[in-house]
């Protein structure tokens, strides 16, 4: 699959099942997080940052399955990924 279609899967999860998380994603946070995936995804086959999967998983187990907490978060929080 190239990285186009790809990051096409990647959003299209975003956008198809964010509502069910209870996560609402704007515009912008939709580029970024496409954004993200993309330089991810390209860096993770020479450092190994994250297991391989398919675009649908990482956006639900990776992103959506993260962004429930915010909800849950002080305004002005801040969180570390260790």
């Amino acid at each position: 699959m190239n990285p186009t279609t790809q990051s096409k899967k990647f959003r299209d999860t975003l956008e198809r099942e964010a509502a069910p998380y209870g996560v609402t994603l704007t515009t912008k946070a939709l580029d970024r997080l496409t954004q993200y995936y993309q330089l991810l995804h390209h860096w993770n086959s020479r450092v190994h940052l994250v297991a391989p999967c398919s675009p649908q998983e990482f956006a639900t187990r990776h992103v959506l399955e993260s962004l429930v907490m915010v909800r849950h978060l002080p305004g002005n929080g801040s969180v570390v990924d260790v």
